[in-house]
């Protein structure tokens, strides 16, 4: 089972992400857009995995009190036919703590597990090629900041349901004051 630790956003939040997809998409020649339904914020990306209990016992050992997200400046990187593109999140200490307890958690119990900075975004396209002109960065300007309080963290899972990429909540913490 592909897994991952996520935070999911509530209406509110995902109508300013839809947003800033849309105008993506006007944007873009061709590209693949994330579905309102699969909007959310990566913690940690576990990957292929049948111990879902030792993920579920890491997650309950974590301090998840609540906290504020903030969207920050837009990019991409290159990525197959295009580029990736991805709203990024202002610097949150709490995220990032528990971010990194999480990991280390998960390395204690014998997952493998990417070990590059954590760099927190929300991908809003995959392989999305521009029309001429256009700057990503442009996105920032046009996509008021938004705020999100934390009072969740998901575990994950990742499948491809009838050739459509589909996220579905197995496990979850409710974060404390």
């Amino acid at each position: 089972m592909r897994l991952f630790i996520a935070l999911n956003f509530d209406d509110d939040f995902k109508d300013g992400i839809c947003n800033a997809i849309e105008r993506l998409h006007i944007a873009a020649a061709s590209g693949n857009f994330t579905l309102r339904e699969n909007i959310h914020l990566t913690i940690e990306f576990i990957g292929e995995t049948e111990n879902i209990e030792t993920v579920k016992k890491a997650m309950d050992f974590v301090k998840w009190g609540m906290f504020v997200i903030k969207t920050g400046k837009t990019g991409s990187f290159n990525a197959g036919r295009g580029k990736n593109c991805w709203i990024g999140i202002e610097k949150n200490d709490k995220l990032y703590t528990i971010q990194k307890d999480i990991h280390n958690l998960l390395l204690k119990n014998g997952f493998t597990l990417d070990n590059r900075a954590y760099k927190p975004h929300i991908t809003i396209g995959r392989e999305v090629v521009f029309k001429d002109g256009f700057d990503i960065k442009a996105l920032t300007e046009a996509v008021p900041a938004l705020m999100y309080k934390v009072t969740k963290v998901s575990l994950m899972k990742s499948e491809r349901k009838y050739g459509k990429l589909s996220y579905t909540e197995i496990y979850s913490i409710c974060c404390t004051e």
